[in-house]
């Protein structure tokens, strides 16, 4: 039974379990799990799926999470996010973004930067040269936040810390402005109206942007076969590029994040898109969008530089 014949069956209204019997494959079980709203029925037809193949890392790893009681949010926690930051693809991932941003850094001289979604400064604090004179960053988590301050403070750079959601910034923000404002993996979480909104209200206020996202294919949501398929594949990759923190990485992080993606069926809730269409919104909102630059082949999608005048 193909995929999409499921699909179709269960938007019918066939249950995982009726569907069951007529599952030939290990993705056909998975893709069962993934469908069912039972969290032990799902764990049940994710387990039958790692025993058909055992070698794929994704159906196992889902199956132990599963069988587990249900875990919180994988955002709120920041040691494994930061296992996953600093392990796999990202390490290679970061070097370069770190290198475009020296690079973007070096051209402008001297910089007044703003830095939006900042975390735990995994991208800017590496990326940092004597070009950088002031900063802000902007975060909503405080924990995080004050990583980041508690180190521009040890270095000596002069900074403002917002710990607020990057709307909240903009609302009392008006009077500030920046020689350059970035973001590295972080406006995924704004809706692509948001986006514009945000790059609008940018315009008058910087010289340039600099964004560093993934050319993510548009797949739409939820759990559509064509879909599931890509998720699955590219955390199949992701998964397998941890070894030592591999328990901490998927059980903590990845699996609950591709879950909860799947799960996604009134729309996704990070807003990830393709190049093009970054470069669409930066032109609807005045910018003048540059070239893009490929920055490093990610697992999930490549990334790249993206740049606005």
């Amino acid at each position: 039974m193909t995929l999409e014949r499921i699909w179709d069956a269960h938007r019918s209204g066939a249950t995982p379990a009726e569907l069951e019997p007529l599952a030939g494959t290990a993705r056909e079980l998975f893709y069962l799990a993934v469908l069912a709203d039972d969290r032990a029925a799902a764990a049940a037809l994710a387990a039958r799926a790692a025993k058909l193949d055992p070698d794929s890392a994704v159906y196992a790893e889902t199956a132990r999470y599963l069988a587990r009681p249900a875990a919180d949010d994988p955002y709120e926690d920041p040691e494994p996010f930061t296992a996953f930051a600093t392990g796999g693809g990202n390490v290679g991932l970061y070097r370069n973004t770190h290198e475009v941003l020296r690079s973007v850094y070096a051209e402008l001289g001297s910089v007044r930067l703003l830095d939006i979604g900042t975390g735990e400064g995994h991208a800017l604090l590496p990326a940092l040269t004597p070009e950088v004179v002031e900063v802000d960053v902007v975060e909503p988590s405080a924990a995080r936040l004050a990583r980041v301050a508690a180190e521009l403070e040890r270095r000596g750079i002069t900074h403002r810390a917002h710990t607020r959601t990057v709307q909240e910034f903009t609302a009392q923000a008006s009077s500030l402005s920046w020689d350059l404002v970035q973001d590295t993996f972080a406006l995924l979480a704004l809706t692509r109206a948001e986006r514009v909104e945000l790059f609008k209200w940018l315009r008058p206020r910087t010289k340039q942007l600099a964004l560093v996202e993934f050319d993510v294919p548009d797949l739409g949501s939820g759990r559509d076969p064509r879909r599931f398929e890509h998720l699955v594949d590219r955390y199949e990759q992701g998964i397998r590029e941890y070894h030592d923190t591999r328990e901490l990485v998927a059980q903590r992080f990845l699996v609950p994040v591709l879950l909860g993606t799947l799960a996604e069926d009134d729309g996704p809730a990070h807003t990830e898109q393709p190049i093009a269409h970054w470069l669409e919104d930066l032109a609807s909102a005045g910018f003048t969008p540059l070239e893009p630059r490929w920055v490093f082949d990610y697992w999930w999608a490549p990334a790249h530089l993206i740049r606005a005048t």
